[in-house]
């Protein structure tokens, strides 16, 4: 039987001795001023996972820095999901979440297509929102509820019986 999610994900931190989570984020913006293809960001990232693999658990590539580049920039996160493969857990820091049919296609694309290990998620749509994430047991999802950004207070702190929306 596969092991679920979890089950691998505590066997990496126990391999590693860690709980570190590397964001592989391609923003033009701060990489160094060499790096000026999609090869040479593709060796830039791996270079950044052969040097941390063996005490880093978990990658995980935030889906819009890839995505803004259309073709491109899904075949490099194909490619880098691939050269990490079973080394770590991979996490597709995409935040998804929308109606039933939809989050059963971007679950279909994101597990299978690309073949993350996991993927952010977010509830705010309800219950068929984040189910098509979490049938598989060896797929894990990361519900989205507080966030750190400044605006956050504008929706997630808004309350009810003075309870705000986040928990």
């Amino acid at each position: 039987m596969d092991k679920s999610f979890n089950e691998r994900l505590l066997e990496r931190c126990d391999i590693t001795n860690n709980r570190l989570c590397i964001g592989l984020d391609i923003d033009p913006d701060k990489l160094p001023s060499n790096i000026s293809d999609f090869k040479s960001v593709e060796t830039f990232i791996k270079e950044i996972i052969d040097s941390t693999i063996d005490f880093c658990p978990v990658y995980k590539p935030n889906l819009a820095f890839y995505e803004r580049f259309g073709s491109k920039g899904f075949a490099l996160l194909e490619n880098i999901v691939d050269y990490i493969g079973t080394r770590a857990i991979t996490i597709a820091d995409g935040k998804r979440g929308d109606i039933g049919n939809t989050s059963k296609h971007y679950a279909e694309a994101i597990f299978n297509k690309f073949g993350f290990d996991a993927i952010t998620i977010s509830p705010y749509m309800g219950s068929d929102s984040i189910t098509p994430f979490i049938q598989n047991r060896t797929r894990g999802a990361f519900v989205l509820c507080l966030t750190s950004n400044n605006s956050s207070k504008d929706f997630q702190f808004i309350k009810e019986d003075d309870i705000p929306l986040y928990q």
